[in-house]
C-alpha cells in the first residue's frame, strides 16, 4: 500500500468534516504538524493515516 499522499489526506478530512486542527486534536498531533502532512512538507506517516481513518470509521458510526 502506497503512502498516503496530501490531496488524499484533504480529501479524507474533508469528507469526514474536519477541520485540520480538529483532526490533530483527535489523533494527538499539533496543529502545526497536521499543517506539514496537508502541504507536503513532511510525508504522511502511516500511523497518522490509519489513525485518522479509525477516527473517521468511529464518526461514522455514531447516531445521528
Amino acid at each position: 500500500m502506497m503512502a498516503m499522499r496530501p490531496p488524499q489526506l484533504k480529501k479524507l478530512l474533508k469528507d469526514a468534516g474536519l477541520t485540520q486542527t480538529e483532526a490533530a486534536e483527535l489523533i494527538g498531533v499539533t496543529a502545526r504538524q497536521m499543517r506539514r502532512y496537508v502541504s507536503g512538507d513532511t510525508p504522511v506517516l502511516k500511523v497518522v493515516e490509519l489513525a485518522l481513518r479509525h477516527v473517521v470509521d468511529q464518526r461514522r458510526k455514531e447516531p445521528k
